[in-house]
């Protein structure tokens, strides 16, 4: 598997609602995956972040973030690398010139994706602060066809996340966190 990618990160514009607030920055990130072998399938993901961080409280002591994300996926699969039971002859050799009988009428995909989060952080003492927040995936259910008589659709995927900033000296932080996340299915705890 190779994967490569870059991401850049800036603001597009600036609030003037109160100096302690962040709003317009962008986040660009482009990911290309390719599996080598027999079976060559890749993915290449663009995506366009955008977010923006309110600052609240009268000791402007708590945050507000939030951001919406939106990316094209492209999918493609070399069906020409694959090698299947019908193409090896008598004494077990692959021949590409024999026929796999096998029907590839569709072998790139792309999709259009919607994600969107929040979160909450506070600094409560000098020593000690929480956040809770979550992030919800997939919006647009995106269908990823891409092999015959398979249907798939890319089931919604969301997250709830919640940690602690206990500051130990000048130097050291403790940051004990927990994360639950669900997609279909299937759950993960972290």
């Amino acid at each position: 598997m190779i994967t490569s990618g870059a991401s850049s990160r800036i603001q597009i514009a600036s609030t003037a609602i109160t100096a302690y607030d962040a709003g317009g920055n962008a986040t660009t990130q482009i990911v290309s995956n390719a599996a080598n072998g027999a079976n060559t399938f890749t993915t290449a993901i663009a995506q366009a972040s955008v977010s923006y961080i309110k600052t609240l409280g009268k000791n402007n002591n708590h945050r507000l973030s939030a951001g919406f994300q939106i990316g094209y996926t492209f999918q493609s699969i070399r069906t020409d690398l694959f090698q299947f039971y019908n193409q090896f002859d008598e004494s077990n050799q692959f021949q590409s010139t024999l026929s796999s009988n096998e029907n590839f009428s569709k072998t790139k995909v792309g999709y259009l994706n919607l994600n969107f989060g929040m979160l909450w952080y506070s600094q409560l003492t000098d020593h000690f602060g929480m956040y809770f927040g979550g992030s919800f995936y997939n919006v647009t259910t995106p269908k990823y066809d891409i092999l015959p008589n398979q249907h798939h659709d890319l089931y919604w995927r969301w997250n709830l996340h919640t940690g602690l900033d206990i500051k130990l000296g000048d130097k050291s932080h403790l940051l004990p966190a927990i994360m639950f996340m669900r997609q279909g299915v299937n759950d993960m705890m972290n």
